[in-house]
């Protein structure tokens, strides 16, 4: 019995993420079609950018607490992070993927920064 409860507790533990990112996406897509549709229409472009920037990082935002908080992934940044955190700058960042998921890790950074919605993503397909 205990063991039946514990093998729930575990599968429960990976499906709700799972779930819970598949499920939202068609509710995202849906507002942001409408987004685009209402702003093509009556305001202009940099209206829709900036509306498309903020739906862009509530996403990301839902899906770092998972990264963060379910699967318990955390960055550890040595040197003088501190003086690099205050400021707000532009950056070219590069990166030689290790895994198809290096983009979760800038984007942890990102959120720390405040520029989570800015971030544009490139990727490689042959991974």
């Amino acid at each position: 019995m205990l063991t039946a409860f514990l093998l729930a507790v575990n599968s429960a533990k990976l499906t709700i993420p799972v779930v819970s990112l598949y499920a939202s996406a068609p509710t995202f897509f849906t507002v942001w079609s409408l987004l685009r549709f209402i702003t093509f229409i009556c305001f202009p472009r940099h209206i829709y950018r900036r509306c498309d920037d903020h739906l862009y990082s509530i996403y990301q935002r839902f899906v770092l607490f998972f990264f963060q908080n379910w699967v318990n992934v955390k960055i550890y940044v040595h040197g003088d992070y501190k003086e690099i955190f205050e400021k707000k700058e532009n950056v070219l960042y590069l990166s030689n993927h290790q895994s198809s998921v290096d983009w979760v890790i800038t984007n942890m950074l990102a959120i720390q920064q405040g520029s989570l919605g800015h971030i544009r993503h490139v990727l490689k397909n042959d991974l």
